[in-house]
């Protein structure tokens, strides 16, 4: 089986990011602690040994930084940079430049909170005769004015990101090569949303920190994740359940995602309510490529059946499961919830490495 990887960094700090203003699409740059995050983020990267075939950031100031800084202490620098404007972070409307109290001070705290961590709700639009709107900013000007936001979602910051992933990212992918990527926490998040595979409500968990970076194993032929031996920590201090794995020391990771969670006001379930792991509900079928067990084998085929493996295809909306809808980057297959007995074999096939 031939695998690729995709590696996602959030830029390093910026001065909105210090300053606690809610930043979108407005360009600012990185502080001096973000390019040492860079830094350290391309040191972290090395050690993974990870030769980049390509190099994708936003049009944004901080994520372009950030790239040139992996680049450059990576040994990687040869490569070029491929700017998109569909990588850009979401849009924040008429918050953009306000800091987070002063929103709060207005709004509400749970109206804010519901704007920052929901998958579908979108802050007040910014009027399009202001200068600050990206129809006014010469950068776009080659983008239909249409396509440009006045705000944005987090399902928004998704339909923007997908084209961007099924026209530049997953070819890349299927022909083997590796591909790094400079973004920011919400365009990173809609992205591992999908090829995830994840509800709506366990994306509201995942926290991107600045200049760690995210690294997923993808199946060159199908773009499914390779589950991680050992998964990193969601922003609630719980297995993530993201298929990607930060690369950074457990106690680094922790406090960015600490520092993040109370930024955005997450509502962490107590510590009686946490679960003890996690396992992909409807997407474990990407996970049994990797145990050598006949149980896993055995699971996998109960789950999606032989046809399966014969299918390579787009964006894919899911049926309808108690978690509701799901959108991945993954083939588009007919899947069903595992049942219980049946996740169980893939995870004691797991344990038993």
């Amino acid at each position: 089986m031939q695998q690729a990887h995709v590696v996602f960094v959030r830029h390093g700090q910026s001065e909105f990011n210090k300053d606690q203003k809610f930043t979108g699409w407005t360009d600012v740059d990185l502080t001096s602690l973000g390019r040492e995050e860079a830094a350290a983020a391309a040191d972290a990267i090395m050690r993974y040994d990870i030769e980049f075939d390509v190099a994708l950031a936003s049009q944004l100031t901080r994520a372009q930084e950030t790239m040139s800084i992996l680049l450059e202490e990576a040994g990687q620098n040869h490569l070029d940079v491929i700017h998109d404007w569909r990588l850009n972070e979401r849009h924040y409307g008429a918050l953009e430049g306000t800091s987070k109290d002063a929103a709060v001070e207005r709004y509400g705290q749970e109206q804010v909170k519901l704007w920052r961590n929901s998958y579908s709700s979108a802050p007040p639009p910014l009027t399009r005769s202001s200068p600050s709107h990206p129809c006014n900013d010469p950068r776009y000007d080659n983008v239909a004015r249409d396509l440009l936001p006045d705000s944005e979602c987090l399902r928004d910051t998704l339909d923007r990101c997908l084209p961007f992933w099924h026209e530049r990212v997953a070819p890349e992918l299927r022909a083997g090569r590796n591909v790094l990527i400079s973004a920011h926490g919400h365009s990173i998040r809609a992205l591992v949303k999908a090829l995830d595979g994840l509800s709506d409500d366990e994306i509201a968990r995942v926290s991107m920190p600045n200049g760690i970076p995210l690294l997923y194993t993808v199946d060159a032929d199908t773009l499914y994740p390779t589950p991680p031996a050992r998964r990193s920590i969601d922003a609630c201090g719980q297995p993530s359940p993201l298929n990607g794995i930060f690369l950074a020391d457990d106690n680094v990771l922790s406090a960015r995602l600490e520092r993040d969670a109370a930024i955005v006001g997450l509502d962490c379930p107590l510590p009686e309510q946490r679960a003890t792991g996690w396992v992909t509900p409807t997407f474990i079928r990407g996970a049994s490529t990797q145990y050598a067990s006949a149980d896993a084998e055995e699971a996998e085929d109960q789950m999606i059946g032989e046809e399966a493996d014969e299918t390579i295809g787009e964006a894919y909306i899911a049926p309808e499961v108690e978690t509701g809808e799901r959108a991945t980057l993954l083939p588009d297959l007919d899947l069903e919830p595992v049942p219980e007995e049946i996740a169980q074999v893939a995870c004691d096939a797991a344990e038993a490495l």
